[in-house]
């Protein structure tokens, strides 16, 4: 039975084609519907159709209709995409979907040709199918980007794959300690996955670290996204762990071993991915449990870093139990007016969370992040400063070169980034193992001498 996962905005066409197919054996509509741009990546993961029927009809709020049809074509690669076309005349959408290997596009007006559809469920078109229209699509200045289609793999962009990058290191680096880590922020989109997750790139640079990095982001996991890794057998992740705690199968510390992923480029990093299973929310007891064999595990087996990304807020005991046994807490706090007054209740002396949970302010290496980095910084600083008790040291900036990472799901250190973000970036990590030299703020560029 082929599965198929509605995206395509239309609620009246998704009722439509679910009656249409109720009694069909041949075809499965998958029960979760897709509404968001935003929200058809995790809906993938978690119902793993064999089909996606999109159409340009579907809504968002930070996602291009372009970023999507790109981003599902990069983190999906092994899923069909069949398309609906309002827009007849969207001749550049129409290439897209041709370059990205989308060669079932049907068009709804005048009239959605269901019966061809269906066809296009079982007997999937391909290139010679659609070649012919290539011609009427050139009378339109439609160039066909030879290079563009000849480098594509799988019906995906083949991306740039990482490399390294020019850091250097303290004459102690090698003198490396257990350091365990907590990323997390008082509210919710502060950047701890993506601190979590380059900090975690940023520290797999030298050789002889050996990082363990686990997605305890329980209600919006994120790590494998922004690593875009997948796990299509389910069994590597913290889904999977909890589950098989409940079941009693997953005891043992020196178990947690069969559910991390080595990064596909640092293999001195490895990974946990978090709650991506179709379940249930593991109750507050599994999910400590959990943390409790990952600290074992990496501590038995000589991990120098244990990054752990979590959730924002202090309501979930188990956020509480882990910033407990952590040694290092990094708190990403953005430079908006209301970062300033959720700071000041969590951080209340008489009836703040993070003293009435006797949390250890001397861990907490404050962040501050997406700052625009104007005459207002400093006082938001001051503020915070004052608020926290605790200085300020690093400051990232406000730069679209991160909001561009984060959104297409490629860390920013995945190549050499500006200074400007290198900078605070290693100073961050710093703050888990002391290893890397900081450029300092007004270092000029060295002149370098010779014919070119």
């Amino acid at each position: 039975m082929i599965s198929i996962l509605l995206a395509t905005g239309f609620e009246k066409l998704d009722n439509t084609l679910d009656k249409l197919f109720a009694k069909d054996t041949t075809v499965d509509i998958a029960k979760p519907r897709v509404y968001f741009r935003e929200g058809l990546s995790d809906t993938i993961i978690r119902v793993q159709p064999d089909i996606i029927l999109m159409s340009d009809k579907l809504d968002g709020n930070t996602l291009s209709l372009e970023q999507l049809i790109k981003l599902t074509r990069k983190r999906h690669p092994e899923k069909r995409i069949i398309f609906i076309l309002t827009d007849n005349d969207n001749i550049k959408l129409i290439k897209l979907l041709y370059q990205l290997s989308v060669f079932d596009v049907f068009r709804i007006d005048p009239k959605l040709n269901i019966k061809e559809m269906y066809e296009s469920f079982l007997h999937p078109k391909t290139w010679k199918d659609v070649a012919d229209k290539f011609p009427d699509l050139d009378e339109e200045n439609f160039d066909v980007d030879e290079d563009f289609i000849l480098n594509s793999k799988d019906g995906i962009i083949v991306e740039e794959e990482y490399s390294t990058f020019d850091t250097d290191f303290k004459q102690n680096a090698s003198s490396s300690t257990h350091t365990t880590a907590a990323f997390w922020a008082i509210r919710q989109q502060s950047g701890s996955t993506f601190l979590t997750v380059n900090t975690g790139i940023m520290l797999a640079q030298h050789s002889e670290q050996k990082i363990l990095l686990a997605d305890f982001n329980v209600n919006n996991p994120n790590v494998h996204i922004q690593f875009g890794l997948n796990d299509p057998d389910g069994n590597r992740n913290l889904g999977a762990l909890c589950e098989d705690i409940n079941s009693q199968v997953a005891l043992k510390s020196s178990d947690v071993d069969d559910y991390l992923m080595t990064h596909p480029y640092y293999k001195n990093l490895r990974v946990m991915l978090g709650l991506i299973l179709k379940d249930k929310k593991p109750n507050q007891e599994t999910i400590t449990t959990a943390f409790d064999l990952i600290m074992d595990y990496a501590k038995k087996e000589g991990f120098t870093s244990v990054l752990f990304d979590v959730e924002s807020g202090l309501e979930e005991p188990y956020i509480v139990h882990i910033m407990k046994h952590i040694e290092v807490i990094i708190n990403p706090i953005n430079e908006t007016p209301g970062s300033i007054i959720a700071t000041q209740k969590i951080f209340d002396r008489e009836f703040g969370p993070f003293f009435l949970n006797f949390l250890d302010l001397k861990k907490l290496y404050p962040v501050l992040n997406k700052s625009y980095l104007n005459e207002d910084t400093p006082k938001m600083q001051h503020i915070l400063q004052s608020t926290i008790s605790k200085k300020i040291e690093v400051i990232i900036p406000r730069d679209q070169k991160i909001y561009d990472s984060i959104q297409i799901a490629s860390p920013i250190l995945k190549k050499q980034c500006p200074p400007s973000i290198m900078r605070p970036l290693t100073m961050t990590a710093n703050y888990i193992q002391n290893i890397f030299e900081v450029t300092s703020e007004d270092k000029k560029e060295k002149r370098k001498f010779g014919l070119f």
